[in-house]
C-alpha cells in the first residue's frame, strides 16, 4: 500500500514539474490585420504590438532586395505615434549582412496606412524587420 501512494505521489510530482516548465518568452508580434497575412520576419516591442497592425508585405529582388511593409495604428485616439524600425538582411546562411541600415525615425496617424520600406546594402536572401516606441525620442 505504502509502495502505491509513493508511485502515485511520483507521478503527480512528475506531472506538476513537466507541466510548470513550459512557459515561453518569445518575442511579441504585431496583431495581424484580417485582410493581410505576415511572416514570422517582423517583430514588434511591448506594448506597440497591441496597436500596430502589418499589410501584405512585398518583396522584391531585383538586383538588391527591397522590402516594403504597409503598416497603421488601430486605435481611435488623433495623436500621431512616433516609431522605429530597422531592416536586417540576411545571407544564405542566415547569418546578418555586414552593411545594414540603421534604424529610422516615423510618425504613424491612427487608422492611416504608412510604407515602410528597406533595401539591402548587399546581396540578401532573407530579412527580418524590428519595430519599436520612439516615444522619448530616438533610442
Amino acid at each position: 500500500m505504502n509502495t502505491m501512494k509513493v508511485a502515485i505521489g511520483g507521478l503527480i510530482l512528475g506531472a506538476a514539474v513537466l507541466g510548470g516548465g513550459c512557459a515561453s518568452s518569445s518575442p511579441p508580434v504585431p496583431a495581424n490585420d484580417p485582410f493581410a497575412g505576415y511572416g514570422i520576419n517582423i517583430t514588434v516591442q511591448s506594448p506597440l504590438h497591441k496597436w500596430l497592425r502589418v499589410g501584405d508585405v512585398k518583396v522584391v529582388r531585383d538586383g538588391l532586395m527591397t522590402v516594403v511593409v504597409p503598416v497603421r495604428l488601430a486605435y481611435e485616439d488623433n495623436n500621431g505615434y512616433p516609431i522605429q524600425y530597422k531592416f536586417t538582411f540576411l545571407d544564405q546562411s542566415g547569418r546578418p549582412l555586414a552593411a545594414q541600415t540603421d534604424w529610422k525615425l516615423v510618425e504613424l496617424t491612427p487608422r492611416i496606412e504608412k510604407i515602410i520600406q528597406g533595401t539591402a546594402l548587399d546581396a540578401a536572401t532573407d530579412w527580418r524587420l524590428e519595430i519599436r516606441s520612439a516615444v522619448g525620442g530616438l533610442h
